[in-house]
């Protein structure tokens, strides 16, 4: 699907939180796979929880408002370039660095809508720098 340019929808967490945690290596593994450089559209969603539980029972509760944040477009195709320039780098540490660089703008869009403190996206990147490569 990824490959012919259609539409992927994921929950880059590895399961749905309400709060912003470290997504999953697999997103930049993803990205680096991909015959073409996906454009990555990210996507915030508030007020879930009134409509979907983090905890079982898992059914949905209709009536309710779910708001959607769209951020702005993200083109990979920059930084596919960049990692390829790192002739050093692993694979783990390049799937890494495409990984954090759409982690810090999904993080970000959070910020601007006021969900998650301000400085969120790089308190993360920051706790997981020792992250084993």
């Amino acid at each position: 699907m990824l490959n012919q340019n259609g539409w992927v929808h994921m929950f880059p967490e590895g399961r749905v939180t309400a709060d912003p945690i470290r997504i999953k290596w697999g997103v930049g593994r993803l990205v680096m796979d991909a015959t073409n450089p996906p454009l990555i559209l990210p996507i915030w969603c508030t007020n879930m929880a009134s409509v979907w539980t983090e905890h079982p029972p898992y059914y949905p509760r209709f009536g309710h408002n779910v708001d959607i944040h769209i951020g702005k477009l993200f083109d990979t195709q920059s930084l596919l370039h960049e990692i390829s320039l790192k002739k050093g780098w692993s694979e783990l540490k390049r799937r890494k660095f495409i990984t954090d660089a759409i982690q810090t703008e999904l993080f970000e869009l959070g910020e601007q809508v006021g969900v998650i403190p301000s400085g969120t996206a790089l308190r993360i990147l920051n706790e997981n720098v020792n992250d084993k490569l």
